[in-house]
């Protein structure tokens, strides 16, 4: 279905949905309010079923052979902290929490699609994932450590709103459409002295500055434009004439390829001596879309949108919790576009981020589109 022609009636509910989300926002692991503004919505659709798990609600469609594999959809549904600077009609009005990732937006194309599946039935049941705490990286992790994805699931479709791309613009991209995300973390130990005294301590500082030297050194060796280190925090004392027991790096490590992301581990884990620890606390998986479903992702596409699929301009290095499912789900990723032609660009997890509504519109297609396609396949 072409997302234009969806009915009158489900485009006003889901943006009304959209708009009452984008007002009313909340952080990961506390949307209860937003768990249950989606169990009203879902009331709208032909379930056989539905679980709250945590913040999260896993729901199944009826479809019409109940005994086959099912396939699922993925909202997420959390926000940010963030203070929202749009001057939408219906900003955010809990201070400082915004939907500044759109998944206000997820959410309400995962009920669009869902009211889609429900008027015109697939062959399989279909899994309605509305899920908690993406932005944490823990959410799809959560739910999948609870077993709340049936395990004979044979599909999983997801996707995200993306400035870049005008309303009516997918991307299909085969492959890595997302990246690893690791947080990395060095512990620098010395020993604390007075500052006129240098002689006296071991300054953690210097041993900070050498690490951080040592990785900027990488390029080309270890790192390159698709897997990189990424120094963010540097922490160290308390008072300028003190030389501190400690200084703490920490940043995140971002990766499309599981080999590549190996070699950086272990360059890092190389560095460490007495005085100096690493730690890489493992976060999202890359999103890697199946070649399985390379075909029917550029079917739903052409069917939604009617427009040749876009690419990627670059790889995408930011993280995505929805490779947790693809670890052991055949799943495909979309980014949709959410502009108007010539607008601006504004960049997600800022406080001027917003998507127009029409984007829930074309994900709602999208979404519906690939489990009609992947439900035909026998």
């Amino acid at each position: 279905m072409h997302w234009q022609a969806i009915p009158l009636a489900i485009k006003q509910a889901v943006i009304s949905l959209r708009h009452t989300l984008h007002q009313y926002p909340e952080l990961s692991n506390h949307e209860q309010a937003t768990q249950q503004r989606l169990l009203n919505a879902l009331q709208t659709c032909r379930l056989r079923d539905y679980h709250c798990i945590g913040t999260s609600i896993v729901a199944r469609l009826a479809g019409k052979n109940p005994d086959g594999a099912p396939i699922a959809i993925r909202g997420d549904i959390d926000a940010l902290p963030i203070t929202e600077n749009t001057g939408l009609a219906w900003s955010s009005v809990n201070t400082g929490v915004m939907h500044a990732c759109g998944h206000d937006v997820h959410a309400a194309w995962a009920i669009g699609a869902a009211r889609l599946l429900s008027e015109n039935p697939p062959e399989s049941d279909v899994i309605v994932i509305l899920q908690q705490a993406e932005e944490l990286g823990t959410g799809a992790a959560f739910l999948m450590a609870q077993n709340a994805i049936p395990p004979e699931t044979r599909a999983i479709f997801g996707g995200h709103v993306d400035r870049r791309y005008a309303i009516g613009e997918v991307v299909w991209h085969p492959g890595a459409i997302s990246s690893y995300s690791d947080k990395l973390t060095i512990r620098c130990t010395g020993k604390s002295a007075h500052a006129a005294r240098p002689h006296e301590g071991q300054n953690p500082i210097h041993m900070a500055h050498r690490m951080i030297d040592t990785i900027a050194s990488w390029e080309g060796q270890h790192c390159g434009p698709t897997h990189f280190i990424t120094i963010t925090q540097c922490h160290a004392g308390s008072r300028h004439n003190i030389i501190p027991q400690t200084a703490d790096l920490s940043g995140t490590i971002r990766c499309l390829c599981p080999q590549k992301r190996r070699i950086i581990h272990d360059a890092l884990y190389a560095l460490q001596e007495p005085g100096i620890t690493v730690t890489i606390t493992p976060s999202s998986p890359a999103v890697i879309n199946h070649p399985g479903l390379e075909s029917v992702a550029k079917q739903a596409i052409h069917n939604a949108v009617g427009i040749a699929p876009q690419s990627l301009p670059e790889p995408n290095m930011a993280s995505e919790d929805f490779g947790h499912y693809t670890q052991s789900i055949p799943g495909w990723f979309f980014r949709v576009g959410a502009r108007y032609p010539n607008d601006p660009y504004s960049p997600v997890h800022s406080p001027d981020f917003f998507a127009e509504d029409e984007a829930v519109l074309v994900g709602s297609a999208v979404l519906a589109e690939a489990v009609w396609q992947a439900s035909a396949i026998r």
